[in-house]
């Protein structure tokens, strides 16, 4: 096959058809290779991510800074919702 023959069936566009049957061929292959359970292994992958002490600590430092900022905001902008409340 010469090179002008590859470039000109790379460049085809894929018919509805073709993304289809590409979409079959992937889905057999991601069940022959992990099984009919995938989601369950997927589930119990993250799970274990997730049950780290680093992921706690990430959480708990994304909170404190999100709540340090409303704090601040609150403050700086205390005027305007101040005397609504009064």
């Amino acid at each position: 096959m010469e090179d002008r023959e590859l470039k000109h069936i790379i460049r085809e566009a894929l018919t509805k058809t073709d993304e289809n049957k590409i979409g079959v061929m992937i889905r057999k292959e991601i069940r022959d290779a992990f099984g009919k359970d995938l989601e369950k292994k997927v589930t119990a992958i993250v799970e274990k991510q997730i049950k780290g002490t680093k992921f706690e600590k990430e959480v708990v430092k994304i909170s404190k800074d999100v709540l340090e900022q409303l704090y601040r905001e609150l403050w700086m902008r205390r005027m305007f919702w101040k005397n609504a409340i009064k």
